[in-house]
């Protein structure tokens, strides 16, 4: 969730620590709708496409094969 902030400037995700936190959110979704949360959705998703693409984990990939590789 950090990334998405990094990515958009906002929160990108309901973030909960305790039961608790994560039933009031859970509520708050219920009742604000799914409108509400729109761009929060919008953000989410353009953090993933950017950051977790199939070229990016490939990338990632190839750099640790390549760290076993020296070791």
């Amino acid at each position: 969730m950090d990334n998405g902030i990094s990515c958009t400037g906002k929160e990108i995700a309901l973030r909960f620590i305790t039961e608790e936190e994560l039933s009031e959110r859970l509520f708050d979704v219920y009742t604000k709708g799914d409108n509400y949360y729109m761009d929060m959705r919008k953000r989410a998703q353009y953090t993933v496409e950017k950051l977790y693409t199939a070229e990016t984990h490939t990338a990632r990939v190839l750099d640790y094969y390549e760290t076993i590789l020296k070791s």
